[in-house]
């Protein structure tokens, strides 16, 4: 009867062991599974990271060329404003000066 029990106990501690490295061969696959997915949620988060701030440079890049633009037309205008004065005070000056060579 001891000699029962005691091959009872064995193989119930034979169990107990089988069923704690199955335990622990599901926890290292849950674990690995786990960083594997947490691998991939950062892939992701890099790549639309990435993807933003290329449309936030992109968009940027758009203001600043439609500003320039802008500012370019109204250098346009005051540099045609300030060659008309110029071209019109050369002219009141040569006219100053025929006048004068001429009396």
């Amino acid at each position: 009867m001891t000699i029962k029990i005691i091959q009872e106990i064995r193989a119930s501690e034979q169990k107990a062991d089988e069923v704690i490295k199955q335990a622990q061969l599901e926890a290292e696959s849950i674990l690995s599974n786990a960083r594997l997915k947490a691998s991939k949620i950062l892939e992701k988060a890099e790549g639309d990271a990435r993807k933003e701030y290329i449309s936030i440079i992109n968009k940027a890049e758009e203001e600043a060329r439609e500003e320039s633009l802008a500012m370019n037309k109204d250098n346009e205008k005051d540099i045609k404003a300030i060659k008309q004065v110029a071209q019109e005070n050369m002219d009141k000056a040569v006219n100053l000066i025929v006048s004068r060579t001429v009396t």
